[in-house]
């Protein structure tokens, strides 16, 4: 999980934030990875929702 601050214009401030959640088998070895995003926004809410799996979206 990472993020940002985006200037999106004067004054304004937005937080983008990516992560990502893999699946590893006992060998190490990683069997998917789900990409998860969320564009500029006040703080990480829905980002932190997406990701743990609580948004209707």
């Amino acid at each position: 999980m990472d993020g940002t601050c985006m200037l999106l214009s004067e004054d304004a401030w937005r937080q983008a934030m990516v992560g990502t959640i893999s699946l590893y088998n006992q060998q190490g070895e990683r069997q998917h990875t789900t990409y998860i995003a969320a564009a500029p926004e006040h703080g990480r809410a829905t980002f932190l929702e997406r990701i743990n799996g609580k948004s209707n979206r």
